[in-house]
Parts: structure tokens; sequence; C-alpha cells
């Protein structure tokens, strides 16, 4: 299986990379206005292949559109045993990523973080537990 990929638009990037397995991370920057419909969901699903921890690298994201962000919510309440992290700075960004959190009522299944330390952090520590789980290493 293709650990990684990625979709373009002229205002939008999204790179999706699988760091280990059961964990999906994706690289978004710019405008995502649908322009790819559904296919970044289904690239985190052929990447995950089931139940999994979705983290998204935002930091170079501008904006989404509320239908976008619906959609997102919507997808994101059919995944009922994943995680996700989601890392934002633009300030519209960070409403749109609340949105989806409030819309989905997700708890704690759906933080969002503006620190890029603490993010990296949470993304190593999820890789290293990966790591030890398929080492054998138990937890």
């Amino acid at each position: 299986m293709e650990d990684r990929a990625l979709l373009t638009s002229p205002t939008c990037a999204m790179a999706f990379v699988r760091p280990a397995p059961g964990i999906a991370l994706i690289h978004f920057a710019g405008h995502d206005v649908g322009q790819f419909g559904d296919r970044p969901m289904l690239e985190v699903e052929r990447l995950l292949g089931g139940e999994g921890q979705l983290f998204i690298d935002a930091r170079g994201a501008r904006g989404a559109s509320i239908d976008v962000s619906g959609q997102w919510a919507a997808w994101l309440m059919r995944q009922a045993g994943w995680r996700t992290v989601m890392l934002v700075q633009a300030p519209f960004m960070r409403v749109s990523a609340e949105f989806v959190s409030r819309f989905g009522q997700f708890g704690d299944r759906f933080r969002v973080v503006t620190d890029e330390a603490a993010f990296e952090a949470e993304l190593g520590a999820a890789v290293a537990r990966e790591a030890a789980r398929d080492a054998g290493g138990g937890v």
C-alpha cells in the first residue's frame, strides 16, 4: 500500500502520509472550497484502513468553506473510534476547526491546538506507541 498521496489545485494542497500503522497525517495549505470533493476523506480511509488517529497539520491553511467543514464533520461522525488532533494558526481556520468539533460533538476525540511543539510532540508520541505495539512491546 502506498503510504503517501498528494492533492493539489491552484489554491490548495493536501499531502497525506501514514507515519505509522493506524496514524494518518494531513499537511493542508491554502484555501479548501471543496475542489477535491470527497477525495481527502477517501485518502484518509485508504491510509488507515479502519480505526485510527488523524493528525491534521493546517498551519499553512488559510481557510475552508462552511460546506467543506460540514463535510468533514459529517464524515468524522461516521468514524466512531477515531481520534483527531488539528493544528491551526490562521484565525479563520481555528473557527472552522472549532465548528467541526462542536457540530460533531466529539468531545475529547477532536482537539484543536495552536502550539506547533505540542502538536509535534503528540504526533511523535502516537507514532512511538504504534512502533512499540508493532514491535510487540504492548501499549
